[in-house]
């Protein structure tokens, strides 16, 4: 690979890297407004205990959980992104974005079933926002990451 194509892949990485933090606040900004209103509605229709309403919270902590992680993770890939492989490092990139797009329409679809469950009377929330893969509950994109710089991973509490 000449220098040209090492750097023009190195800058396509970096790109995909920017595109990922700017676009991460506008995804956690759309999916809070929505899970604060459905928290609100579920309080008043189940109460303040009720599943619904713990999922919307829940909803809300994950994701901001999730993109922290993500941020993480992407920093430390174009921290070392002259020691790394580009190419092992676009795979892990786009295998993120991919988990989170995956996740926000999970977490997207919890919301949709509180909405369904405060629009019918007598009909309850089942699922549980803990069970959705993400960043959160899948560690191997972390691990992937330290792996590629040849780091150990520090565990989280």
């Amino acid at each position: 690979m000449s220098e040209n194509e090492e750097l023009t892949e190195k800058e396509e990485l970096l790109e995909d890297i920017r595109f990922a933090r700017e676009n991460d606040p506008m995804q956690l900004i759309m999916i809070s407004r929505d899970a604060l209103i459905l928290y609100l509605r579920s309080v008043i229709i189940f109460g303040r205990k009720s599943k619904e309403a713990k999922a919307c919270l829940t909803v809300i902590k994950d994701m901001f959980k999730i993109i922290g992680e993500e941020r993480k993770l992407l920093k430390l890939i174009e921290e070392n992104l002259d020691s790394i492989d580009i190419y092992d490092a676009e795979d892990i990139v786009d295998s993120i974005d991919i988990l989170n797009d995956e996740t926000y329409t999970q977490y997207d679809s919890i919301l949709a079933d509180v909405d369904y469950a405060c629009s019918r009377t007598g009909c309850r929330f089942l699922k549980s926002p803990s069970k959705i893969h993400s960043l959160l509950t899948d560690q191997t994109y972390k691990e992937d990451v330290y792996r590629l710089i040849k780091k150990e991973p520090t565990q989280q509490k």
